[in-house]
């Protein structure tokens, strides 16, 4: 049996990361490997904490998310695609140790791995195959409607063309997932560091031959303490920040 563990969007959420990884090293010592699904950074203010704890471990892969490549685009002086965020994004940029930017842009935007004969799909979200390889400012994730949370039924549709792998994790819409279409498993653990509650939540595959056992795992951490220090910086509109993904009024 292999047993991995999937996160996703941290967003710049230090302490529930730490949380998280505490868990997953007290009570998952021997799991195989941890996938990061992207969106590290942004929305929290906690850039640099996140990444040094993240490429320290040697047991962690990550792929990029819309935020990380945004930021990027940015850094590079490429065309940006959220003009809405800019000013928030060109802070994180500007928090940003330099020693961490050739390191993200060596990050891949999908992973495909296989376990007991699974071949799993780890993508920060659909794209289409003819989008795999564009920048960011060409949008090549694929839009979802305005309703949030996103349905389930819309979910389904948006992966039909992605049952060519036996498991898709996927991240990005910052709530749960679990589902299958036709024979594919598709998974989503809602997002670690950007919601209303006081839990981080990551999911525990257990895969052990043609089965696939899927666990959604919330761990408490100290989000009035996250918060206070959210306040001390100076992340650009953080009220309608806090507001908007952690409740705050």
């Amino acid at each position: 049996m292999h047993t991995i563990v999937v996160i996703t969007d941290i967003h710049g959420n230090y302490p529930a990361l730490e949380a998280v990884l505490r868990e997953i090293d007290d009570k998952h010592p021997h799991i195989d490997h941890i996938y990061c699904l992207g969106d590290m950074i942004a929305i929290g203010p906690n850039t640099n904490e996140v990444l040094e704890t993240l490429f320290s471990r040697e047991n962690v892969s990550m792929i990029l998310g819309n935020h990380e490549e945004a930021v990027m685009a940015l850094i590079k002086k490429e065309q940006y695609p959220y003009i809405q965020e800019k000013s928030h994004h060109q802070w994180i940029a500007d928090q940003l140790r330099p020693e961490f930017i050739p390191k993200l842009l060596q990050l891949p935007r999908t992973i495909m791995c296989e376990f007991e004969n699974q071949n799993l799909l780890f993508t920060h979200f659909h794209i289409k195959p003819e989008k795999l390889n564009v920048p960011i400012s060409e949008n090549p994730y694929t839009s979802t409607s305005n309703q949030y949370p996103v349905p389930m039924n819309e979910v389904k549709k948006i992966f039909q063309d992605t049952t060519y792998v036996d498991a898709v994790l996927f991240g990005h819409l910052h709530e749960s997932y679990h589902f299958q279409f036709n024979q594919t498993v598709f998974v989503s653990p809602e997002a670690l560091g950007c919601n209303h509650q006081s839990f981080a939540r990551y999911v525990l595959l257990e895969i052990e031959g043609e089965s696939i056992r899927v666990s959604l795992k919330p761990i408490s951490y100290d989000k009035e303490a996250f918060i206070r220090s959210f306040k001390q910086t100076n992340v650009p509109d953080q009220e309608n920040i806090l507001r908007i993904f952690y409740g705050e009024k």
